[in-house]
């Protein structure tokens, strides 16, 4: 599990999840995920069709459901077939979207943390 990794869920309401910072060093990745759009959603980060290969329509990064993960628990979500990988962000979103967790309202306390402590150790996304 690396940083701009993406992976869908596979249950009953499927959204494409990122790994947006870490893995730290004891193990552990901040994961977020896209929603569609709609009136009134966080627009820290909004996404379009385009900006990745899964996106189809507008959407939104829910800051507020992002959480810190073991990535040991994460791959075996992928190994089960829970989960399935998908293409990795560009470059370019994933700095907009570690942008949109600086920004937001909704963003955990440790996952901005862990963004500005690996950009202030030299990340440029």
């Amino acid at each position: 599990m690396n940083l701009g990794d993406t992976f869908r869920d596979e249950g009953d309401n499927p959204h494409l999840r990122m790994v947006i910072a870490g893995p730290t060093p004891n193990g552990l990745a901040a994961i977020a995920n896209f929603s569609s759009w709609f009136d009134g959603c966080d627009d820290a980060c909004v996404v379009h069709q385009g900006d990745h290969p899964y996106l189809a329509h507008d959407s939104f990064v829910v800051y507020q459901k992002a959480r810190l993960l073991p990535v040991s628990d994460i791959q075996r979500l992928l190994d089960t077939g829970y989960c399935t990988p998908h293409r990795h962000l560009s470059n370019e979103l994933l700095k907009r979207i570690r942008d949109g967790a600086i920004l937001s309202d909704f963003t955990e306390e440790g996952i901005r943390a862990l963004i500005l402590d690996e950009r202030a150790r030299g990340s440029d996304l």
